[in-house]
């Protein structure tokens, strides 16, 4: 019964986002120095949601790939506490889908040391 899942560096690709619908039990998500999130994550209709995820922390990860933020934002659709801490590449965009995404949801979203994109 995983309840807590830390990635640190990972390397993984081609659809891993959609693999944590299978963790039942998780409740924690951190992810650490992720330089791309998950860059080909498939369709929609295949993500499934982590509905016992309370809590997903993002550390000096580099957000700049809209699709694998999109993809996270969506398979943990239902989390109640999100972290950021000195990630960078997050425009008004991929703010917005995180709004729209887990307005209903969120408790709180802590922000430090956060560097965007403008354009």
């Amino acid at each position: 019964m995983l309840e807590e899942l830390i990635l640190c560096d990972h390397r993984m690709d081609g659809g891993w986002l959609s693999a944590l619908s299978y963790c039942s039990n998780l409740k924690t998500l951190k992810l650490h120095c992720c330089k791309v999130l998950d860059s080909s994550p498939g369709p929609d209709e295949h993500l499934g949601s982590c509905s016992t995820l309370e809590e997903l922390h993002l550390q000096q990860c580099q957000l700049r790939d809209k699709q694998g933020v999109r993809t996270l934002f969506l398979v943990c659709r239902n989390v109640r506490e999100l972290v950021f801490g000195d990630c960078w590449g997050l425009d008004d965009a991929m703010l917005l889908l995180l709004v729209f995404v887990g307005a209903n949801t969120f408790y709180s979203v802590y922000v430090s040391y956060m560097r965007l994109l403008h354009f």
